[in-house]
């Protein structure tokens, strides 16, 4: 069981509610299946690219809102989280490993994040999870459309970081209005770490 944390994000200017949600659940049950007491999340500027060989994708989608989260990572860092969270050597950790866990935690984010806005009366439904390799990510600020939100974090431990670019785009922007948006850390079952390796 991993101990408690709050997230250390230093928030530079206020974050539209859909933001706030990804991030401090994708924080939150990142650290939780990860086991690293000193992961961090920061913004990461949209016009940076992300370079990693790797990228965990899943839709959420609903008639008043659609999320696309993507985690981008390289090999080794995961392969160092992974051994953490299993107490192996990192070399003793294969890739189809790190695969089914980053499928696994991509999903577990949607899963929570589909939660969330389920007790605000907002219905989602998710996608099948899926990896890829070849794709790094480039966003132009210039070309973001009404309604549709891009944003870019890292998080980042003393020997890796991983990548989270989500797109929102939010069809009936009135439900957002009066969200009350509701900390992971209450979705998250501290007896129970979930089903990984």
């Amino acid at each position: 069981m991993c101990p408690a944390s709050n997230n250390p994000e230093d928030e530079e200017q206020a974050l539209h509610p859909a933001q706030e949600l990804v991030r401090d659940v994708f924080f939150s049950k990142l650290r939780q299946v990860s086991c690293l007491e000193d992961i961090q999340i920061s913004s990461f500027a949209l016009d940076e690219p992300i370079y990693a060989h790797n990228m965990a994708v899943i839709l959420l989608h609903g008639e008043p809102i659609r999320f696309v989260l993507k985690v981008h990572y390289q090999t080794l860092d995961a392969k160092k989280m992974v051994a953490h969270r299993s107490s192996q050597p990192v070399d003793s950790i294969s890739d189809q490993i790190v695969k089914d866990f980053m499928r696994e935690t991509i999903n577990v984010v949607a899963g929570s994040i589909k939660l969330n806005l389920l007790e605000q009366g907002i219905i989602t439904g998710i996608g099948i999870p899926f990896v890829t390799k070849g794709f790094d990510e480039l966003m132009f600020t210039d070309v973001l459309q009404d309604q549709e939100i891009h944003d870019s974090s890292v998080l980042y431990w003393d020997n890796g970081k991983i990548f989270l670019s989500t797109v929102v785009k939010i069809m009936q922007p009135e439900l957002f209005e009066n969200y009350q948006y509701n900390s992971a850390d209450s979705l998250i079952d501290e007896n129970e770490d979930g089903e990984f390796l």
